[in-house]
């Protein structure tokens, strides 16, 4: 049987306790493009995100609402519009785990003069540009059980199924935007390898975590033969898929999970059913093939039951079979989650060298950060030798060709 998805609006579910008075800190000034000079409370608290953006809870306590404040770093206007759009899309159609976007003024203010893009973005001082979205309840996990990961998938495919018919926005084929970004770095990786990067690098003044994991990356990278998995990701040609909107950085940290029922939030639901309360932060949607969101969500987790050998797609076979009830995948789409999951551990690995070591770029949690690279360095070596052994894109060359299922992708 299927797990039932139960949608409950946020205005339904219960209250969540506001920050404590400690926490409380100034509001941003750009708050009051939405709450004009009514009584607010502001916190920052709760584990940062890896990408920088300013987070911040607003709880509004005369009517116990609360809220989250996103900067949109450095998008662009467009970009943040068209995000909105569809947010606003598949709410409309039903999708309720995707937060409300709140219109500029919506608590019965006049729009500020500094809002911008429809009404739901604001910029503040610095230029940087806002939202204001409904607080979703919920926790996130990588550990997810079964009945977890099936609601997870189910309702991502729902989502795939709604994004396709965003006004404006129809499928077509065409090669994989991510498809094809990797073979772009590919070709950069082996026109400027690690080692030849690594002299450039002023490493006095380097903190020396970052310099042992960039070590150990080489040795692992020269011991499995990385190269030649870039020869070959070079040498792929893409073929044709279905491209459309999708979220593109659905992960483990942006699926967040709740026990409802026994209290009032769905009459209909026994008591204690698991629901999936949030799916957030569409920052990155964009244009390609619902593979990519696959891939990123199904590495980002550790399977609930350890196995020696499995591969990727049959140790999630349960979650997929409930995507493909809501969403059929086409045999090129199935074939190239396992291929896309490969690469980005490379990519991935080679992205964060970059910002870190080359750009010096500055993260709110670095410990987060060394821990996501730890991962991806445990799985290079498997990530390595699936792409060498893969023929086409997305294709295995063996069948026996496996992905253990410790392979993650966070």
């Amino acid at each position: 049987m299927p797990v039932r998805i139960i949608s409950v609006p946020p205005a339904q579910m219960p209250p969540e306790s506001p920050p404590n008075e400690s926490e409380w800190i100034a509001c941003p000034t750009v708050c009051r493009e939405w709450f004009g000079n009514g009584p607010i409370r502001c916190s920052q608290s709760g584990m940062p995100g890896l990408s920088g953006s300013a987070v911040y809870r607003v709880w509004r306590p005369a009517f116990r609402q609360q809220f989250v404040l996103k900067s949109f770093g450095h998008r662009t206007v467009a970009h943040a519009v068209w995000v909105h759009r569809l947010m606003r899309h598949l709410r409309n159609e039903g999708i309720h785990q995707v937060p409300e976007v709140m219109p500029v003024g919506c608590f019965g203010l006049s729009p500020g003069p500094v809002t911008v893009a429809e009404n739901t973005l604001a910029t503040a001082g610095d230029g940087s540009h806002w939202e204001l979205i409904g607080f979703m309840p919920g926790s996130a996990t990588d550990h997810p059980t079964l009945e977890q990961a099936t609601l997870a998938l189910e309702t991502l495919a729902r989502v795939h199924v709604v994004a396709a018919q965003m006004p404006g926005e129809p499928p077509h084929h065409g090669m994989s935007p991510g498809h094809l970004q990797r073979i772009e770095q590919a070709e950069q990786m082996l026109h400027v390898p690690w080692h030849v990067r690594r002299r450039a690098i002023q490493m006095p003044g380097v903190e020396s975590t970052l310099a042992s994991l960039w070590d150990r990356a080489e040795t692992i990278f020269a011991e499995a033969d990385g190269t030649a998995a870039l020869k070959h990701i070079v040498r792929l040609r893409p073929a044709p898929l279905l491209l459309q909107a999708v979220l593109r950085d659905i992960w483990s940290d942006h699926c967040l999970f709740s026990q409802g029922g026994g209290d009032g939030s769905a009459p209909d639901q026994p008591a204690n059913e698991m629901q999936l309360t949030g799916m957030i932060d569409f920052h990155a949607a964009g244009i390609d093939t619902p593979a990519s969101d696959l891939s990123r969500l199904l590495g980002s987790w550790h399977p609930p039951t350890p196995a020696v050998q499995a591969s990727f797609l049959e140790v999630w076979r349960e979650p997929l079979a409930a995507y493909q009830r809501v969403r059929p995948l086409q045999p090129l789409e199935r074939a190239m989650v396992p291929f896309l999951h490969a690469t980005a551990v490379i990519f991935s690995l080679d992205n964060w060298f970059r910002w870190t070591l080359e750009e010096r770029r500055t993260f709110p949690d670095i410990q987060r950060v060394y821990a996501r690279m730890n991962r991806l360095l445990e799985h290079l070596p498997i990530a390595i030798e699936y792409v060498k052994e893969n023929d086409s894109a997305g294709g295995e060359r063996c069948s026996q060709s496996r992905l253990t299922s410790r392979n993650r992708h966070l």
